[in-house]
């Protein structure tokens, strides 16, 4: 932070989306590089104490512009994280809203080799918010569900700006995910993806630097040979489902075969088809393939390198960074 800042940052990213989480204390110690003495989180018992855990920093190391990035796969220490910031406004979430896991939990060692984790208490943020998405009181089928929505509560940041409680940290700018096509999610689930990059990479003994590496035309036509060569590529998609069902449904209630032609052709029309479905989504598929091949050569400082190009969460917050969106956000609705 101290190299950043003498070299004339102007802004900072702070990017927690994947962050599983981690020590409750590093996340108050990476809380106190933003801040200056304040709450960070609040930790309460089931027998009503409330300890606060606080950042004891006179100064903070950077106070200027940020912006955290958040995703659904962010959890526990990192929602502390980003949780403290936006209550405290010192910058702007940007992304998915979090996980949700705001539990407190402890081993017990049990005879066998075996262990039982006991929940002890809850995380809040400086403003009160619980960041606990399920409530275990609350099952259905012994499932434990989402805090309704009727039974969120309104808190404030020390801006005044409104934010709720109940279902992990909301981002102030939410960016929806990319959506994930049936075809590239297959190719990840049967390991066609990985097979491929593996075949790929052998006598290759390196690729250019990741902010250049892209496949070529003949890697992709290669990777579409193999794709085919392999003995099972199939995949389901919600829309050739719903068509089934309701060719099914129209056999149940025997109007089939006066709509027969009818759905049958829509029926041919959305079956999935891999070569059709390659190409229209090559985009998204040769993503992943250049990702997997990069992280081979390059680890993951690399994958991170090669994705800032194309990353609309983090491109986002560049823009929110350098406009006036950026304070607009930080003032948000009171």
């Amino acid at each position: 932070m101290k190299k950043l800042v003498s070299e004339g940052a102007q802004g900072i990213v702070l990017d927690l989306r994947r962050n599983g989480g981690g020590s409750l204390e590093e996340a108050i110690n990476l809380t106190g590089l933003f801040i200056k003495a304040g709450p960070v989180v609040q930790v309460r018992n089931f027998d009503g104490r409330v300890n606060v855990d606080s950042s004891s920093e006179d100064q903070a190391a950077y106070d200027g512009p940020m912006v955290v990035l958040t995703s659904r796969f962010s959890a526990s220490a990192s929602e502390i994280l980003a949780g403290a910031l936006q209550d405290h406004d010192r910058g702007i979430v940007v992304g998915e809203t979090s996980y949700g896991k705001g539990l407190v939990q402890q081993n017990k060692d049990l005879a066998y080799g075996t262990k039982l984790k006991v929940t002890v208490a809850k995380y809040y943020t400086p403003s009160g918010r619980c960041i606990q998405r399920l409530d275990y009181s609350r099952k259905k089928d012994g499932i434990a569900a989402e805090v309704p929505d009727s039974l969120r509560r309104e808190f404030r940041t020390k801006a005044g700006r409104k934010v709720l409680d109940g279902k992990g940290i909301e981002p102030d700018l939410e960016i929806t995910p990319e959506y994930m096509s049936p075809v590239l999610e297959a190719l990840y689930d049967k390991g066609t993806l990985f097979a491929f990059v593996n075949r790929w990479s052998t006598g290759r003994e390196s690729i250019a630097v990741p902010k250049e590496f892209a496949l070529s035309e003949s890697d992709w036509s290669e990777f579409v040979d193999f794709v085919r060569s392999q003995p099972d590529h199939s995949y389901e998609t919600l829309t050739f489902a719903a068509v089934q069902a309701v060719r099914d449904a129209a056999r149940e209630e025997g109007t089939f075969d006066s709509d027969s032609t009818a759905l049958l052709a829509f029926e041919a029309a959305v079956r999935p088809n891999l070569l059709k479905d390659l190409q229209r989504h090559r985009d998204q598929i040769q993503r992943a393939l250049e990702e997997e091949i990069v992280m081979r050569y390059h680890l993951q400082e690399g994958v991170i390198l090669w994705g800032m190009q194309d990353d609309p969460v983090l491109q986002a917050a560049v823009t929110s960074l350098s406009s006036g969106h950026y304070k607009t956000l930080l003032a948000g609705r009171k």
